[in-house]
Order: C-alpha cells, then sequence, then structure tokens
C-alpha cells in the first residue's frame, strides 16, 4: 500500500514529522493503522515527490525539472538527471514557506506571511473577499470571475511573487524548466500564462537561453505506483495488475501479482 502525505515525511521511517495543513498526521503511525486493516506493507510517499514522480512517468523526457503544486497550500519537488532530489533533510523545495515581507496572515506552520497564504486556495478566495467589500465566493465562482473580469491587480502581485521564489528556486538549482500541477490549472489559461512570464523573466538562464513553464495534470496515483514497483516488489517479477484509489487529496496504488 503506497500512501501520499502531504508535509515534512520521513519516508525511509514511515513517519509524518510535521504537517502545516493536515496536523493530526503528526500525531499517528499512519502505515499501522493501515495495517490493522489489511496486513500489507506500507510506505508513506511524501505528496508532491509523488507528483513529481508521476510527470516524469508520463512525459519521460523531461529530465529535469522544478515541480510547483498549489492547492490546500504550495510545495515543489525537484527531478534532476531523471531522479528525484534527496537532501540530507527529509525534506526540499518548500516553496510555499517562503516569506513575503508585508504579508501578516498566519500560516498553518506556524509562521507569518508564507507565500502559500496568498497563492493557496483558501489565500486566494481570502484576498478576492478582501478586494471586495467581503464578499464570500466559490472556487468555480472564482474562475468563472476571472475568466469574465481577467486577473485583478491583487491577484496580480500575488503571482509575481510566486513566480520570483519559483524563479528563484530555478536559479539555485541551476535548472530551466518548471511544472505548475493543481488548482491554479483550474482556473482560466491566463493565470498560470502569466505566472510563467514572470517566471522567465525572473531566471538568469532566461537572460541567454530558454525556460520553460508549463501547466500540468496532478498525476498523483502513476508516480505512487512507481514508488511501488521501485521499492517493494522484487526486480524479475512484474505486477499482473494495478488498482488506484484517490480522493479529496489522497491516494493509494496497489500492485497485485500471483
Amino acid at each position: 500500500m503506497l500512501i501520499s502525505v502531504p508535509g515534512i515525511v520521513d519516508e525511509p521511517e514511515g513517519k509524518v514529522l510535521f504537517s502545516p495543513n493536515l496536523h493530526w498526521t503528526e500525531r499517528v503511525n499512519l502505515p499501522e493503522l493501515v495495517k490493522e486493516v489489511w496486513s500489507v506493507p506500507v510506505l508513506l510517499v511524501q505528496e508532491i515527490r509523488a507528483l513529481a514522480l508521476g510527470h516524469l512517468a508520463a512525459e519521460p523526457e523531461a529530465e529535469d525539472f522544478l515541480l510547483a503544486d498549489f492547492g490546500q497550500g504550495v510545495g515543489g519537488a525537484i527531478v534532476q538527471r531523471g531522479k528525484l532530489y534527496d537532501s540530507t533533510l527529509p525534506l526540499n523545495a518548500e516553496l510555499g514557506h517562503t516569506k513575503v515581507i508585508g504579508n501578516t496572515r498566519v500560516c498553518g506552520c506556524g509562521a507569518v506571511g508564507c507565500i502559500e497564504t496568498l497563492v493557496s486556495r483558501k489565500g486566494l478566495l481570502q484576498s478576492y473577499s478582501s478586494a471586495n467589500g467581503g464578499d464570500v465566493i466559490t472556487w468555480s465562482a472564482f474562475a468563472r470571475y476571472l475568466g469574465e473580469h481577467g486577473i485583478p491587480s491583487w491577484f496580480e502581485k500575488s503571482l509575481d511573487t510566486a513566480a520570483a521564489i519559483i524563479a528563484g528556486a530555478l536559479n539555485v538549482l541551476g535548472l530551466k524548466k518548471a511544472v505548475i500541477t493543481g488548482s491554479l490549472t483550474e482556473l482560466p489559461p491566463s493565470v498560470v500564462e502569466y505566472l510563467a512570464k514572470g517566471v522567465k523573466e525572473g531566471t538568469m538562464w532566461g537572460r541567454f537561453g530558454e525556460v520553460h513553464c508549463q501547466s500540468a495534470p496532478r498525476r498523483r496515483a502513476m508516480g505512487l505506483v512507481g514508488v511501488g514497483v521501485d521499492r517493494l516488489l522484487i526486480p524479475d517479477v512484474q505486477p499482473d495488475r494495478f488498482a488506484f484509489a484517490e480522493t479529496n487529496g489522497w491516494s493509494a496504488a496497489v500492485a497485485f501479482r500471483k
């Protein structure tokens, strides 16, 4: 059983160390909970790392990229030379917890001013409400609003900041490609196009080379299958079939063999 989990995840130990938007997972042993119901090997996979592996499986020619996912929060994962980047700590590419000067919103991580409080789903709807006299709007209605009225100045400012953070990460990592997944891709195409323009303008490589910034669907289940094949199955035995389950941001992938 492969389970994708948001936050800071110690994958080898099967522990959620810190999850800003899902704190209850820090206080339980998820593998043991699963084993109470189903006695199978259980692996935890950090959510955005699973998305990056899924994108790599779908587009194997994309060997080097930074994936930035927007949703309840903002997360990132790095793929270099066709492999998921592993740091000495069980976290990397935590784009969403970059502090934005002047932002006074409290983040789920406990800090004040994180970029994800501005460009997550909740953050964007909160900004819309603040800019429109306290009006409350749904996500689908917000998408329609953008389609009818274009990108308002407060949203442009947040996108400019997010683009600068992604561009800075590309500069540090020495990458020239960013992949955008999640809630921003559910909005009119002009939103990701605006973000991509800012990313390209902010990268050093863009001064004399070509920088790519594309939107892509979330491929979480595909990434989980990749982890399962790599870490659970014996090399000379291929699965007979795969089963997938995905709901509310959680995914599971199970490989069956005779």
